[in-house]
């Protein structure tokens, strides 16, 4: 009894082994009961045999004899067998305490498995936060670089589109010059149609006037294809001076006056100006092929107000990218603060008195729910980091075609440009033409 008690205190003592044999408790109270009331029996039974002996040697019948002899022979049978349940709960109880230690040698080093590979993993994420914002802090400086090549290609094409609607706006109002013009001759020719008309009845009339005038008639034929042999010279010379331009068509001018009043030829007249209302045509359907082509301009010019918005989806889908890099930090901080709780819940295994079943089961769960919480973080920020390199390449392919597409946007803004000063220039030669002829 005395080494059974000796055993237990040692096995109390032993902090390691009252950890491993908290779930083994109730069945040493229990094993610790029945000693008691083996130990009560036994001195119960002393003292019986104290009082016997103390009472007066007397001759005891046969059947006490007998009795005596049975109740000790249950006596001994009944202590061999507590003697041998004692022993067998004695070797269960240490083959537990081995079973628990085992188990508790492999929780631990399991948690400086754990711990080791969260070393590892929260070094690896560290080294990959750092790629992530160095390749970050590349695309923010490519990003303001694109931006300030954006905002200058948006100011050039706000130039480009003022300077083509003054351009049109000067374009329509030139072309409803000319139709009025049209007009005006129209006016003009059916003005002269009535007019030779009348001439018609007067020159029946004036047949022998006209008659005694052929002389006349012949000089002043001769004057005017002296006038027209000038008027194609001054043509000529037309495309070298503005100056000859416009003394050669006041020329002109004073010329066809001079043949009106002088009673020119109704089919001279009408040729001269039917070919000035060609050349007017001429001028209008150049002015028609000019509208065109500014509005393919003007189409090529919303093609690339739809990149340069394309390039807006694509500066955010980047400030998306950087979004996602702060929040896989946030989600690496509160990482770092969940394996400081679980530092803290296993040093908490540490214990002055031993922890129950039940609270040893339950940190054991904790803990395993906190590897499998670990693995599975690990294999999402490893999805995340993957898919976060995908986008930067997308994005870098994104931003190589964007500038292949602003390179293209400067050569069309400067063939726009161009076309702009030629029809401008063109614009103001019709203008002074129109002016001249008016």
């Amino acid at each position: 009894m005395h080494e059974q008690a000796k055993m237990q205190d040692a096995t109390e003592s032993s902090p390691r082994q009252g950890r491993g044999a908290g779930f083994a408790a109730v069945r040493l109270r229990q094993q610790r009961r029945q000693m008691e009331m083996l130990t009560e029996m036994t001195k119960s039974l002393c003292e019986e045999t104290k009082k016997a002996n103390a009472q007066p040697v007397g001759a005891p019948s046969a059947p006490e004899l007998l009795r005596l002899r049975c109740e000790i022979e249950e006596l001994r049978l009944a202590n061999r067998k507590k003697d041998s349940e004692l022993a067998a709960a004695k070797s269960a109880h240490w083959q537990a305490v081995s079973q628990l230690e085992q188990r508790i040698h492999t929780l631990e080093t399991n948690v400086a498995a754990a711990k080791a590979s969260t070393k590892e993993v929260e070094r690896l994420g560290n080294q990959r936060v750092l790629e992530l914002r160095k390749l970050v802090s590349e695309l923010e400086a490519k990003n303001a670089y694109l931006t300030e090549k954006v905002e200058k290609a948006g100011a050039e094409v706000l130039a480009v589109r003022a300077e083509r609607d003054s351009s049109r706006a000067q374009s329509e109002e030139e072309k409803r010059r000319f139709e009025e013009q049209l007009v005006d001759l129209q006016k003009t020719l059916q003005k002269e149609r009535e007019d030779s008309d009348a001439a018609k009845q007067q020159v029946s009339k004036l047949t022998g006037e006209l008659a005694e005038k052929e002389g006349e008639l012949a000089l002043e034929r001769a004057a005017k294809d002296e006038a027209a042999n000038r008027l194609e010279k001054d043509f000529a010379c037309q495309r070298e001076t503005l100056e000859s331009v416009i003394s050669g068509l006041q020329r002109n001018l004073r010329e066809v006056a001079a043949a009106k009043e002088s009673g020119m030829d109704d089919r001279a007249l009408y040729a001269e100006m039917k070919a000035r209302c060609a050349k007017y045509a001429e001028k209008v359907q150049a002015l028609q092929k000019e509208l065109v082509e500014a509005a393919r301009q003007q189409e090529a010019l919303e093609q690339q107000r739809q990149q340069v918005e394309q390039q807006k989806r694509q500066e955010r889908e980047l400030e998306e990218t950087t979004r996602s890099l702060r929040e896989m930090e946030l989600v690496k901080e509160q990482r770092e603060r969940d394996l400081q709780e679980w530092e803290q819940l296993a040093a908490s295994f540490v214990l002055d008195e031993p922890p129950s079943r039940e609270a040893f089961r339950r940190h054991l769960l904790l803990l395993v729910n906190a590897l499998q919480a670990l693995q599975f973080e690990k294999t999402t920020a490893t999805a995340q980091i993957e898919n976060l390199r995908a986008r930067m390449q997308e994005s870098e392919e994104k931003l190589k075609a964007r500038k292949e597409a602003e390179e293209l946007l400067e050569a069309k803004l400067a063939q726009a440009e161009q076309r702009a000063v030629h029809l401008a220039r063109e614009t103001s030669e019709a203008k002074q033409q129109t002016e001249l002829l008016k």
